[in-house]
């Protein structure tokens, strides 16, 4: 299994693109999350929605489903080309579709289209299979108003090795330590702006993580200010006990 980061950035990032991954097992190539950078990351890294066979999507921001509509589309009129999987929980597919992406997918000239016209839509519930890898949906703490939270669900990969994404998400270490413990790598959010936002796991709070849990942790999802002085970074994370801080087109191999 290989994993290839093709951005490591925030939702407002200029300079690294979108916290965005392609895990690629036995010749196919799953997309973790699509930002709306998603077109110019895949570019840069000499790929493109032909690709990609299938996508995965934690949760609702547009850093993260921004670039549906261009594998989307791309696919649509593509006409060699086989529908991408999307491999989405059951809960979000009709907000997916009714609150984020029919204003512009749902009609085109022929007549209006659903989300099943361009995405070979899998409802999951709490695990899936593919391509020999076996996931489990993780649900994490994100965004909660009064009334109603925002769900994001981290994946847990058992392969080669277990990998956790721990997705946008809180520092919530209690809620997390099961799934800290048992994956032999992590790839954990960490923003690094000056003021916590409170609805990300602040690179200060992350510090204060185990130290066994810290040894095999990689971060990303960071702000500009890590790309503009990167080195300065990366000691920072090594020398507090992280694997350290992940670059766009960095690749781990599994």
């Amino acid at each position: 299994m290989k994993i290839q980061f093709i951005g490591t950035g925030s939702a407002f990032c200029l300079k690294n693109y979108h916290a965005n991954a392609i895990i690629s097992e036995q010749g196919k190539n799953m997309l973790m999350d699509a930002g709306s950078d998603v077109r110019f990351s895949l570019s840069e890294n000499g790929l493109t929605y032909k690709d990609i066979d299938a996508v995965y999507i934690t949760h609702f921001h547009t850093d993260h489903i921004g670039g549906l509509e261009y594998l989307a589309f791309n696919s649509y009129f593509d006409k060699v080309k086989s529908k991408i999987k999307l491999f989405i929980h059951e809960s979000f597919i009709d907000t997916l579709w009714n609150n984020s992406l029919k204003a512009g997918l749902g009609m085109i000239f022929n007549g209006t289209l659903t989300l099943d016209d361009f995405f070979e839509v899998i409802p999951l519930k709490d695990t899936f299979i593919w391509e020999s890898l076996s996931f489990k949906l993780i649900p994490t703490f994100h965004v909660s108003g009064i009334r109603d939270v925002l769900p994001v669900y981290g994946l847990f990969i058992d392969g080669h090795q277990s990998i956790y994404f721990t997705g946008d998400t809180r520092y919530v270490p209690q809620h997390l330590e099961s799934v800290y413990q048992k994956a032999q790598v992590i790839i954990h959010d960490a923003e690094t702006s000056s003021e916590k936002s409170v609805i990300h796991a602040h690179y200060e709070d992350i510090t204060h993580l185990k130290p066994e849990i810290k040894c095999k942790t990689y971060l990303w999802h960071y702000h500009d200010n890590v790309s503009d002085n990167f080195e300065f970074w990366q000691k920072k994370a090594t020398d507090n006990g992280f694997r350290g801080f992940l670059r766009k087109g960095d690749v781990l191999h599994f």
